[in-house]
């Protein structure tokens, strides 16, 4: 307790609660992550929790389900799980319940928060970004190549909102960055490594050390972000979109460029 004001015999206190339900939509990219960190904060508020993990990352959300809803490690009155996809997670938004997470694009960040609206719940939206990186001529040049190929690429293939998006490089060190960055990506993940695939003994096809998208359908949609306003200075060329591989490309864009609207993922 604590006064709120000396000459008056009243006082104000901070009692923490639990909010009650709370709605909890994951996204694909980092499923058990984004699935297990709000979860242990919600449950450990004193909270319940109904879980939308994606439908794209089937595996994983079978596993999860599995897990989380046996009854062996968690009491199921606490913790229920929806599976499904738009249809089930625009089904769940139509109920109240007293707090939402959602991780994920903008566009169904929208959907989400105008859905909570109409119960005034309150939301937490993490919506991603575009993540620029930003090279002076102050910078060492070879690590901040060096760093960024290898931030891009070696985390999730890129599918990830913290990864580095584009790169603003002061005019006069613009060249030599340019070729660092091809150096570093050449020595990262060579071109021989992923312009001729292995077969595993699983039937998978692998790309050397650069992983693949989670479907083929955005892979088509980052290859499809390659318009005519920019041009490839770099790789571009042994994509295997049915493959879900996109290989690792450099370009130069400009501000209109379809490319410079939305995360590269």
């Amino acid at each position: 307790p604590f006064p709120l004001n000396l000459n008056m015999p009243i006082h104000s206190e901070l009692a923490p609660n639990p909010r009650g339900v709370a709605l909890i939509i994951v996204p694909w990219n980092l499923p058990i992550q984004l699935t297990l960190n709000p979860l242990i904060d919600a449950l450990a508020a004193g909270n319940v929790c109904i879980l939308k993990p994606s439908e794209k990352c089937d595996n994983t959300t079978s596993l999860l389900t599995d897990l989380l809803t046996g009854g062996k490690y968690l009491d199921p009155r606490a913790v229920q799980v929806v599976n499904g996809g738009a249809e089930q997670a625009t089904e769940l938004l139509k109920h109240r319940v007293d707090v939402i997470s959602y991780t994920g694009g903008g566009e169904v960040g929208r959907i989400v928060a105008q859905a909570a609206a109409k119960h005034l719940t309150p939301v937490l939206l993490e919506l991603g970004g575009k993540n620029p990186t930003i090279v002076t001529k102050n910078a060492h040049i070879p690590s901040a190549a060096l760093r960024i190929a290898w931030g891009k690429i070696t985390g999730n293939a890129g599918q990830l909102c913290v990864s580095p998006d584009y790169i603003l490089v002061e005019e006069s060190v613009k060249q030599q960055f340019t070729n660092e960055l091809f150096k570093a990506l050449d020595k990262l993940y060579p071109l021989s490594t992923y312009s001729m695939p292995s077969l595993e003994e699983s039937g998978q096809t692998m790309y050397g050390d650069v992983g693949k998208m989670i479907s083929v359908e955005y892979a088509q949609r980052v290859t499809d972000l390659i318009d005519s306003t920019c041009q490839i200075i770099y790789g571009g060329k042994t994509h295997k979109v049915d493959d879900r591989f996109v290989a690792p490309t450099v370009v130069e864009a400009n501000a209109d460029s379809n490319i410079m609207k939305s995360e590269i993922f």
